[in-house]
């Protein structure tokens, strides 16, 4: 039997999703990062369990991958995920200084402009 990687945990979770089974993603994104630990694409992976799980409705699980992703990645993307997760849970003062971080850092990338797009 052949070892999964973490490559192969996050290619099967985007399988599910353009497959139309996005509530089977979050399982395999899980599966990726526990696999990788402390690899620096781990914080990609939680950006992506994170905005698939504000996708399913799940905005309180959403939180803790989303904020291990900031952390790590510093992005507008992640953050604007991030607040609309904290608004959703009722934390809107978390909300309201992490969008105050957006406000003073310009987007950087490309993904915060279609991230902030998407919302």
């Amino acid at each position: 039997m052949a070892k999964k990687s973490p490559n192969d945990m996050v290619a099967k979770a985007e399988t599910m999703i353009q497959s139309g089974r996005v509530s089977d993603a979050p399982a395999y994104f899980r599966e990726a990062i526990r696999l990788a630990g402390r690899h620096p694409s781990v914080a990609k992976v939680n950006a992506r369990l994170g905005m698939v799980l504000l996708q399913l409705g799940k905005a309180a699980e959403a939180i803790p991958p989303l904020e291990q992703a900031e952390r790590a990645l510093a992005t507008n993307s992640v953050r604007l995920m991030l607040v609309r997760a904290y608004v959703l849970v009722g934390r809107h003062e978390d909300g309201e200084a992490l969008i105050r971080r957006v406000i003073e850092k310009p987007p950087a990338a490309p993904e915060d402009l279609a991230t902030a797009a998407r919302l």
